[in-house]
């Protein structure tokens, strides 16, 4: 919850959040929390701090009543039942909702706006956790699987298209006129592995072309792409991949194959 207060009160560069911070921590702790019932300074505490100390010319009485130990332990004992209840009361709302709420996998066409889940994304931005959840819009180009898009992305954002259902969710643009279209700024990302490939699962020719289908590490089988031989740099995996499948059509020669010579396509 605090870095939610931070992520919207930092600048980009994220520079200033250090300022912001004890606000951002008193608003959280002494506020009211649904699942507790009551404020974190309530619950650790016994009572919630107020705001007199922040007006000029207003002066803390220094001669508080100190309450016996015997009220004070009763206190902080009907506070902790209240703490159950609300804990537990708060978990059968959670269940109940995300149960309500949960919904089919969203669809999408081509050309359809969508914004894309920054989670498998390094950027140069010193925080990753007051990092933007989402970046975009940027539009559908090709639906490979139920489950799998090929989105059209700026040449800056050298990442590779292909993206899960559950990375992607629907953009809306705002019907009001007088309402400013809040674009994402330029992303930095940082020097990125790519897709690393996982395993070869076949081969075929398409248009006089080898093309391999690849299996991504750390991606689901419905990630699974079509690659033509040239995009691929290590033709010691393919040539390896050929020797433990002799039948599948391969690109390599015999000699190929013995020596490591040129490839026919």
């Amino acid at each position: 919850m605090v870095e939610s207060y931070l992520r919207l009160y930092s600048t980009y560069d994220q520079d200033k959040w250090v300022t912001v911070l004890p606000q951002a921590e008193f608003a959280y702790n002494n506020s009211h929390h649904t699942s507790i019932g009551m404020s974190p300074f309530m619950a650790n505490f016994g009572y919630d701090l107020g705001l007199e100390f922040l007006e000029k010319g207003v002066e803390l009485n220094p001669t508080w009543e100190v309450p016996s130990a015997k009220s004070l332990k009763d206190h902080f004992a009907k506070i902790q039942e209240n703490l159950q209840l609300s804990l537990q009361t708060a978990q059968e709302c959670y269940k109940k909702y995300a149960d309500e709420t949960r919904r089919p996998e969203e669809e999408f066409d081509v050309g359809q706006e969508v914004m894309i889940s920054t989670k498998n994304l390094r950027t140069k931005r010193p925080s990753r956790k007051l990092e933007d959840k989402w970046i975009g819009p940027y539009y559908i180009k090709r639906k490979i699987s139920p489950v799998t898009f090929e989105v059209h992305l700026p040449k800056n954002l050298r990442i590779h298209p292909i993206f899960h259902i559950h990375l992607l969710k629907r953009y809306h643009r705002s019907t009001d006129p007088n309402r400013a279209l809040v674009k994402t700024p330029p992303i930095a990302l940082e020097d990125q592995e790519g897709w690393i490939i996982n395993d070869i699962i076949d081969v075929r020719t398409k248009r006089g072309k080898f093309e391999y289908l690849i299996d991504w590490k750390d991606f689901p089988p419905e990630s699974r792409t079509w690659e033509p031989r040239h995009s691929l740099d290590d033709d010691s995996m393919l040539k390896e991949w050929h020797r433990r499948n002799p039948r599948k059509k391969s690109p390599f020669s015999t000699t190929d194959m013995r020596e490591g010579g040129n490839v026919r396509n």
